[in-house]
């Protein structure tokens, strides 16, 4: 609870931080075990009483070895939809528009809501391989199993709209890193020249999670 409040309070004014502790339950789990590594009691008290879950929970290192991705970002996708299922859950999994991948030019489709494979590779870059087989798996169940559940695919998040305000860890941030190289290089390619970026404010990206759960929309968003 401690590592919780203090991220929180990073992020949030304290009448803000007050409102969210007061809705708060911390649980000392673990995604990547069956049953969230969680005794039976306190368990069943959890999920009997759970309408959604909201799995934002990612190992999203793109350099690594695959087996440590797969179990965090794979495994911890199918414990949690054995739970939703269990308990007549529904799951909002958020994953990543990186998806798209490198196409192959001679079998091109194009990427929307209602493809996923598209013959796209991914550089055996471990984060967007396991997400990859995450959305198989939830799109799998959703078609087998009858799972209700919406998938996101999260552009690329920055600043809040609101007061600029960023990840703590922003020196990991994939994009910032590259963005720093190429001013560090003094270079670009005439690709890159021509091409637009998309940025996603972290605050409105939320607001738009939230109105999308509560609507009928399509599983994949």
């Amino acid at each position: 609870r401690e590592r919780f409040e203090n991220r929180i309070k990073t992020y949030f004014n304290e009448e803000t931080c007050q409102k969210i502790f007061e809705k708060s339950v911390v649980i000392d789990g673990d995604l990547r075990k069956p049953n969230l590594g969680l005794d039976k009691n306190t368990f069943f008290r959890i999920f009997n009483n759970v309408k959604t879950i909201i799995n934002s929970a990612a190992n999203v290192k793109h350099i690594g070895k695959y087996n440590n991705s797969y179990i965090d970002n794979v495994q911890t996708v199918q414990n949690l939809i054995n739970i939703c299922l269990n308990f007549n859950i529904s799951l909002a999994h958020v994953s990543t528009l990186s998806l798209n991948g490198l196409k192959n030019a001679d079998v091109y489709k194009e990427f929307t809501e209602n493809t996923l494979n598209i013959n796209q590779t991914f550089a055996k870059n471990p984060y967007l391989i396991s997400k990859f087989e995450a959305e198989q798996i939830i799109l799998k169940n959703i078609a087998e199993n009858y799972l209700n559940a919406k998938i996101f695919r999260i552009g690329n998040i920055m600043p809040r709209i609101s007061d600029g305000l960023f990840q703590v860890n922003y020196d990991q941030n994939g994009f910032l890193l590259a963005i720093n190289t190429l001013s560090n290089l003094k270079v670009i390619t005439e690709q890159m020249l021509n091409s637009e970026i998309c940025l996603t404010p972290i605050d409105e990206c939320s607001k738009c999670i939230f109105l999308l759960l509560k609507s009928n929309y399509c599983n994949t968003i």
